[in-house]
């Protein structure tokens, strides 16, 4: 188990900043930093050999996440982002729809859900899919675990993003009938909470490697259940899908077993290296005392956005949210800029000024966000 401050040390940003805005992008870890060069000296010194020796972050990879959030490593399946994981589990359930006549049917969309959740429905119906989108409008309409009538045995599938990036609200996974997939956008809750509980009652989990879990942007993953990984499979398919890879047999493709099927040729091994290793820091601080340190910090700065008197629609309690806390505040695209400039990094999220609390952060950084904003909004 990691100290927060031997967590912390590893961020050589946070000794010059106080950085609030893990949801955007995580600073960059120096683990990440040289796991990532050392892909690149290998590159440099001997670059055949990047093949032969680099495809075991992959493994290291599925390996964390599997003891991380209670899945088995054969059902991490490698993207590029959230977009590319939630577009993975989109084609799986749309081909078993398909392969089973393609039946008049709906979907079902949590109105907050974020594009990277809900674009890859929208296109399949401009594209042609005979597919009817409803809208879940309230987030009771998903606490109350009903979705309030819309889900019925026609309905393929359940999208949400577990932690809403414009409010910070986080959603329970609800009751749906056995034939409905449960699709969930974990962009703003894996690294921040423990997923055991959600990656067993949802088909398909999606997030990247470079908001809460450390790593660099262009990597992410989707856990599957490996029901739906052997009974469709890749949709797509390249050389690295096959069983045996140095076959070649251009005639006929055995595609490997579980997520070493959806691998389609080379991948980003620099990212992929930096992604292991962001992921290793999340395992040695244990993700149950990261979901501890981010409830603590997130309740201290409730605590002061309190005192000041000013307005927050993310929900109190801390089993409705997670890391994100946004502010209604007049003009937050000026805060922001005045903020910046005096070395504190916020984010502004379709209007509200947003702050990203992660286990790095301290009680002290807190206070002093805290200060400024009374500052700057109390004018004192």
């Amino acid at each position: 188990m990691t100290s927060f401050e031997a967590l912390r040390a590893l961020f050589p940003l946070c000794s010059r900043r106080a950085y609030f805005f893990a949801g955007a992008q995580a600073p960059l870890a120096t683990p990440v930093r040289h796991a990532m060069e050392a892909v690149m000296e290998v590159w440099e010194q001997d670059a055949w050999r990047i093949e032969e020796r680099e495809w075991r972050h992959l493994d290291d990879a599925g390996e964390t996440i599997a003891n991380l959030f209670g899945c088995d490593a054969s059902e991490v399946v490698i993207a590029e982002n959230t977009s590319h994981a939630m577009s993975i589990a989109t084609g799986l359930v749309v081909a078993r729809w398909w392969q089973r006549g393609s039946p008049p049917a709906n979907v079902v969309v949590h109105a907050n859900a974020h594009p990277a959740s809900s674009y890859t429905w929208l296109n399949l119906v401009r594209v042609g899919a005979p597919l009817e989108i409803r809208w879940a409008e309230r987030v009771s309409d998903v606490r109350s675990g009903g979705f309030a009538g819309l889900v019925d045995d026609a309905t393929l599938a359940v999208v949400l993003s577990h932690v809403d990036h414009a409010l910070g609200a986080r959603l329970a996974i609800p009751a749906v009938p056995e034939t409905t997939a449960v699709l969930l956008d974990a962009a703003q809750s894996a690294g921040a909470l423990d997923l055991t509980a959600e990656v067993r009652l949802c088909d398909f989990v999606g997030f990247p490697a470079y908001k809460w879990l450390f790593g660099p942007p262009g990597v992410a993953f989707l856990i599957a259940r490996r029901s739906w990984l052997d009974e469709i499979g890749p949709l797509f398919a390249g050389w690295a899908s096959a069983e045996d890879t140095m076959r070649m047999e251009l005639r006929s493709l055995t595609v490997a077993a579980g997520a070493r099927g959806f691998r389609l040729g080379m991948p980003n091994f620099v990212g992929v290296a930096g992604a292991a290793a962001g992921l290793r820091i999340t395992a040695n601080a244990g993700i149950q005392a990261i979901a501890g340190r981010i409830e603590s910090l997130t309740e201290r700065f409730y605590a002061g956005v309190d005192a000041l008197g000013l307005a927050s629609p993310t929900p109190r309690a801390f089993p409705q949210r997670a890391g994100i806390v946004v502010l209604d505040l007049p003009d937050p695209l000026e805060l922001q800029r005045t903020l910046l400039d005096g070395d504190i990094d916020v984010g502004v999220e379709l209007g509200r000024l947003r702050i990203d609390l992660h286990a790095f952060n301290t009680e002290a950084e807190v206070d002093l966000l805290l200060d400024r904003l009374d500052r700057l909004c109390n004018r004192r």
